[in-house]
Formats: structure tokens, C-alpha cells, sequence
């Protein structure tokens, strides 16, 4: 048993690094990245060189203001193991720090499924639950003549992708190292020599640091917790995890609110909105004529017409949405009444969790991203992998048959696996997103090495519709709006990377002005000493219209054959 579950582990961790480690590599002296790690992973290192230089961090792509509606806990790994070790930090965040978040991913699977299902095999299975197991997505796409494809075809980035996005890899970590505990703490009876005397601080601490890594963690988590905590005290007067929610959900506002503004009004009403535009998206399942149908049904605003088009469209597109995303999870269906009978409460725990996790993004998008509120899904992915094992190892022990054994394992891994391999032929089909070429490092490095302190860059605004003719991976800059000069040049941009900004809730349409006026048309160089710009970066190619070397505050410090660098005297 030892080996398989090290082989399936070690498959596993070398599958998730797959689509993050061929990121943040050179070749040719350019600096390369794929799908969206040269937006997501930038921020996380610009965000990590904050937090190295002060604390409470500042923003790096919006200067001198706070970090504000964004937890940073994610990124205190990347800032402190670079601290200790002078370990690059794109070595780190794109090669070393995944290989961790992955074996933990692993390691917490397999002691919950162990711990709830009483033994390794269940545990085994629930280490493939979060490494290999895909979404149905491959049955739309193999049936719309688009190949294997569709890993979030039906809205839920599968477990496996979180690789990519340390705040939610962390969140699934903490929550099924939490689910273990917990298991443990309820399960009771032979279990209590073992548990350790740090446990109700295990309790109360890894809500804390889920909901810290992602909020929506919290929002999922902590009702969950009260509910069993609720039922634990009706049924037996037990106060012991009412006590371990509000100290908890105490810590998680301690932590939460110095670094929110305006946190209210982060979500957008708007139920069922994923499973219209599952009807309505050709690029998912894309009814035909659906937009005029829906049309149609919303115009009668009458009950009837509601009741009409809930039962007609909108339930069945919650039942793809929960069947599509779980794929061959759903098994874990037949092991809900068995957990229930032998732990009620952890069973109660696991329910409302997926429960929340589902009905949150049935109801809420978020401002700035829309579908960001679909990473809630994953939670209900997380509790239905630990289901999955449950039902696979007793369906899987209850065959006595060799023949038959590996008859049921081959089924389970041909339903797993398709979208996961589609994810993989998407990501290598192709070449590189985005470039940092070597003149912009050198450039890059040249403000890092040579500038001490908090200096404000300005940066050319990002023109969505400027593109390099015959270039397969553009130049960063091209690509899209990202935090490359700050991360790389270890300093503050004055305003870069709009969307992450807007998600933040920053008024920014000012900083946008000056910034758009400075390079596109004639401007009063007071405007430097107004806005604290110190340097201005760009790309021979994004060059103001403005000729600089006119202006008698401005000196050129750096050039060469990508990259211009002035100063403000």
C-alpha cells in the first residue's frame, strides 16, 4: 500500500507542476511564462517585495497607497523563504514553493481520508481525488467535435489547477487539514490517546489562516463550523465548538479588517447567473436561440414564467453544474448516508460546506472579476474527492475478483483523467504566453541595483489593442496589463495593472488620466513633482509622444536597445 500511495503522490505532484514550473524559465535570456502566470505570479512577487520592505505593506502597483481588500498571507512564504536564503523569488514562486503546496495538498488528502474512512486505501483514493480527477467537461467538448478539453467547462477550476494560485492551493491545504482534525476531535472513542494536546489550537488557528489565504474560504468554513457547532450544543450541551468558532471567527476579523475598506460591497447580487451563461456560452454548452428563450421567459415577469424557466433551464443547468464539475467525484454520493451513520457530525460539517461552496457562486459574482466567485466551487470539489474515497475503497473492497479490480480502476481512471490531459495539451500546444526579454531585465535590474528606497515608476498605460506583427509570445507589456516592473524592479509603479486594482477597490481614474496624458499628449512637467513620480520606464515602442530630453527636470539614466529610463531631477 506504501508504494502505490507514493506513486500516486509522486504522479500526481509532478502532473500539477507541469502547468506552473515551465513558467518563470529562460530561454534565449528571455524570462517565459504560460496560461496566467505572467499576470498572477507577477503580483504575488511584487506584493512579496512589499512585504520585505515594510508592514503593513504598501501597494506596489498603486504607490504610496496601503494594500487594502487584498490578504496577503500567501505571499509571507515567498517574502520570508527569499529573506533567509537569497533564493530568487521567481525560483521560488514558480519551481520550489509548488513542489511544497503540492506534497501538502497530497499529504492533508490522504490523512483526512484515512481518518474518516478508517483506513490507507481510503486515503489512497482520496490522493487521487485531488491530483487526477477532472471534470465531465470532455463529454460536451468530445460531442461538440472540439477534442478532449473542458476542465472548467461547467464554471469549477478542477483541485489540480489551484497549483497556480498560491491564495487558493493554501485555502484547499487548510481546509482539508482542518477537516482531519476535526475528524479526529469528533470521532473520539479509541482515537483520544492520539489526539494531540494542540488540537483545539489546530481548530481554531487553520479556519483562521483559510479564510486569511482566501476569504471565501471564511465564507464557506466558518457557517459550516457554527452549524455543527449549533447541533453539537442542542444535542448535547457541548460548548467546546461554539467556543472554537467565535474565537476563531474573532481571530479571522482581527486579521481580515485592518486590510479592508469598503469590504461590503465586494459581491454583486446576481442568482443563477453561472447557469445561464452555461446555456448561453457557445464556447460551454451554448443552446441554440437560448438568449431569445431566456429573453422571452424575463419579459412574462410573472410567477408562472419564473417557476417556467427555473424548472426548464435553471435546475437542470444546477444539476450539470454539480454533476459536470464533480465528474467521476459523484460516486461520493453513495458514501453520504454510510459517513452519516457512523459521524453525524462530521458528515453535517462536510455537507454545509459543499452546500455553501455551491450555492455562494449561484448567487454572487464578485465586482472587478465576475466569475471569480466560481473558486468557490472547489471547496465542494475538496469535501466530494474525500466522498469519492469513501465510496471507491468499500465499492473497490467489496470486489473480490482480480480481473474485475482492475476492470473498475481502469473505468474510474478513463472517467478521471480526459480533462486533465486536455488541460495539459492546451497548456503545451502552444508556445509561451508572454516574454520578458533580456533587454528589459537588464533594464529591470539596472532600477533594482542603482534606486534605494521607495521610488514611484511610471509606466506607459497598457493599449489593449497595440500588437507586435509576427511575434508568437509578445513582449509582456503586449500581452496584457501586469505587475512585471514592479516585481522585477523591486519598487513601487504608479498605477499598473488595472484589473488587479480595480478588483482591490481603488479609485484609480485619476492616476489613469495623468498617466494616459503624460504619454500621449503634451503635459506640464509639475505633474511629476504633483504625482511623486521619481523614474519613468518604457519600451522604445510604447515611447511618449513627448520629446523628454526637452524638458530640463528630466535626465536619461539608461538606454539600450528595448528600453529607455528617465529621472526626475
Amino acid at each position: 500500500m506504501k508504494f502505490w500511495i507514493l506513486l500516486v503522490a509522486t504522479l500526481g505532484i509532478v502532473l500539477q507542476l507541469a502547468v506552473i514550473s515551465p513558467s518563470g524559465t529562460k530561454v534565449n535570456d528571455n524570462l517565459l511564462f504560460w496560461s496566467s502566470h505572467g499576470h498572477d505570479g507577477i503580483w504575488h512577487i511584487a506584493v512579496a517585495n512589499e512585504l520585505q520592505r515594510t508592514f503593513p505593506p504598501l501597494n506596489p502597483i498603486f504607490a504610496g497607497e496601503k494594500l487594502v481588500n487584498y490578504h496577503f498571507f500567501s505571499d509571507i512564504p515567498l517574502a520570508f523563504i527569499n529573506s533567509l536564503t537569497g533564493i530568487p523569488k521567481i525560483t521560488l514562486y514558480f519551481h520550489i514553493l509548488p513542489v511544497i503546496y503540492s506534497f501538502f495538498l497530497g499529504y492533508f488528502a490522504y490523512k483526512a481520508g484515512k481518518e474518516l474512512g478508517r483506513n490507507k486505501l481510503t486515503g489512497l483514493f482520496s490522493v487521487f481525488a485531488v491530483y487526477f480527477i477532472g471534470s465531465f467537461g470532455f463529454i460536451v467538448t468530445l460531442l461538440q467535435n472540439r477534442g478532449v478539453g473542458g476542465e472548467s467547462l461547467f464554471w469549477a477550476t478542477q483541485v489540480q489547477s489551484s497549483i497556480g494560485n498560491p491564495p487558493q492551493i493554501l485555502a484547499n491545504i487548510f481546509l482539508l487539514a482542518f477537516t482531519y482534525y476535526l475528524a479526529r476531535y469528533l470521532q473520539g472513542g479509541s482515537l483520544q490517546g492520539r489526539v494531540p494536546p494542540c488540537q483545539k489550537l489546530l481548530l481554531t488557528l487553520l479556519p483562521a489562516l483559510a479564510s486569511a489565504s482566501k476569504i471565501y474560504a471564511g465564507l464557506v468554513i466558518y457557517p459550516a463550523l457554527l452549524i455543527v457547532a449549533m447541533y453539537r450544543y442542542i444535542a448535547t450541551k457541548k460548548t467546546d465548538l461554539l467556543i472554537i468558532s467565535v474565537i476563531s471567527g474573532l481571530l479571522t476579523l482581527a486579521i481580515y479588517l485592518p486590510f479592508t475598506k469598503s469590504a461590503g460591497s465586494f459581491l454583486i447580487w446576481e442568482p443563477l447567473w453561472y447557469g445561464k451563461r452555461l446555456f448561453l456560452d457557445a464556447g460551454r454548452i451554448g443552446i441554440p436561440n437560448f438568449a431569445f428563450i431566456l429573453q422571452h421567459y424575463e419579459s412574462l415577469t410573472s410567477i408562472k414564467s419564473y417557476i417556467g424557466l427555473f424548472v426548464k433551464y435553471n435546475f437542470p443547468a444546477l444539476l450539470l453544474m454539480i454533476f459536470g464539475n464533480l465528474g467521476v467525484r459523484s460516486l461520493g454520493f453513495l458514501a453520504i448516508p454510510v459517513l452519516f451513520k457512523k459521524n453525524k457530525l462530521i458528515s453535517i460539517f462536510l455537507l454545509a460546506t459543499a452546500g455553501i461552496a455551491f450555492i455562494i457562486p449561484n448567487l454572487f459574482l464578485q465586482k472587478g472579476v465576475a466569475t471569480n466567485t466560481s473558486q468557490t466551487f472547489q471547496y465542494m470539489l475538496l469535501v466530494f474527492g474525500l466522498y469519492f474515497a469513501l465510496a471507491t475503497s468499500s465499492l473497490f473492497s467489496k470486489i473480490h475478483n482480480l480481473r474485475s479490480k482492475t476492470l473498475f480502476l481502469i473505468v474510474v481512471f478513463a472517467l478521471s483523467i480526459p480533462t486533465q490531459i486536455g488541460l495539459l495539451h492546451e497548456f503545451y500546444r502552444r508556445p509561451a504566453f508572454a516574454k520578458i526579454s533580456r533587454a528589459e531585465l537588464e533594464a529591470l535590474s539596472f532600477i533594482k541595483n542603482n534606486y534605494q528606497g521607495n521610488q514611484t515608476i511610471l509606466t506607459p498605460p497598457y493599449d489593449r489593442y497595440y500588437e507586435e506583427v509576427g511575434n508568437p509570445t509578445p513582449h509582456i507589456w503586449d500581452w496584457f496589463d501586469t505587475s512585471y516592473v514592479a516585481a522585477l524592479s523591486e519598487k513601487q509603479t504608479y498605477f499598473a495593472d488595472y484589473e488587479q486594482v480595480d478588483i482591490m477597490g481603488y479609485d484609480y481614474q485619476h492616476r489613469k488620466n495623468i498617466q494616459e496624458s503624460i504619454f500621449q499628449t503634451e503635459f506640464d512637467p509639475d505633474m511629476f513633482k504633483q504625482e511623486k513620480i521619481n523614474l519613468i520606464y518604457f519600451p522604445k515602442t510604447r515611447a511618449p509622444k513627448t520629446n523628454f530630453s526637452t524638458i530640463p527636470t528630466m535626465k536619461k539614466v539608461y538606454n539600450n536597445s528595448e528600453v529607455e529610463i528617465w529621472e526626475i531631477k
